[in-house]
């Protein structure tokens, strides 16, 4: 009995390793599916309160998604290098609150752009030891951003905030790897802050008011390699 109990015990302990080569390698290739949760992060400066009617323009968060391709890269035991372009296909939303008149109730305006990001993080990773089929990661870099196309109602005659169409963002995330018999399974939560003043212009009644505005994300990204 103590032996079958052993034995058992033993057992348990011991896991059998996927893909026990797989991090002696220089490259690994892959893609990512993810879904995201963006807005734009917006500070008014001293001109705001002398707007006209206008009290507020508050970004609203906005779902969407993505997919991309992936390059790894071996640097040493726990670190690499990523390579992780992707399309983003996203919409922004600004609300922009007029003040009523005589106590009465004010209006909001919605503003919906819809459009897609061309991103391309470059990312260091740093890796904690395998355990098994399992180990944990850090991740973290800056990521370039082109716009590659928007919609949004070009017939409204109404003053708009427009943003420039290139960002620069800082990444920084986490994940896990899981190692299976044929491929790795890697979901990685990714926090995205954007670092360039997107404002285009202040030429017009709204953008005069605003001093500086970026894009910030939160995205979960299901990589497969």
């Amino acid at each position: 009995l103590f032996a079958s109990f052993s034995a058992l015990a033993q057992k348990k302990k011991w896991v059998e390793e996927n893909l026990p080569g797989y991090d002696k390698q220089k490259y690994h290739y892959g893609f990512s599916l993810a879904a995201h949760s963006s807005f734009n992060k917006i500070i008014y400066n001293n001109e705001f309160d002398s707007i006209p009617n206008l009290s507020a323009i508050l970004p609203q968060a906005s779902a969407g998604f993505s997919i991309g391709f992936l390059v790894n890269a071996r640097m040493s035991e726990y670190w690499d290098f990523r390579f992780h372009p992707n399309i983003a296909f996203y919409e922004t939303r600004l609300n922009y609150h007029y003040a009523g008149s005589q106590g009465n109730e004010g209006n909001v305006r919605e503003e919906l752009i819809e459009g897609t990001r061309i991103e391309f993080p470059l990312l260091l990773k740093w890796k904690s030891s395998r355990h098994g089929n399992n180990r944990m990661y850090l991740i973290g870099g800056i990521k370039p951003i082109l716009e590659g196309g928007k919609r949004k109602d070009e017939d409204s005659t109404e003053d708009r905030v427009e943003l420039l169409r290139s960002d620069l963002a800082l990444d920084i995330g986490f994940g896990t790897e899981i190692y299976f018999s044929f491929f790795k399974f890697s979901p990685e939560l990714r926090f995205s802050y954007g670092l360039s003043n997107l404002l285009a212009s202040r030429d017009n009644d709204l953008t005069r008011g605003l001093d500086r505005v970026t894009y910030n994300s939160v995205t979960l990204y299901l990589n497969f390699q």
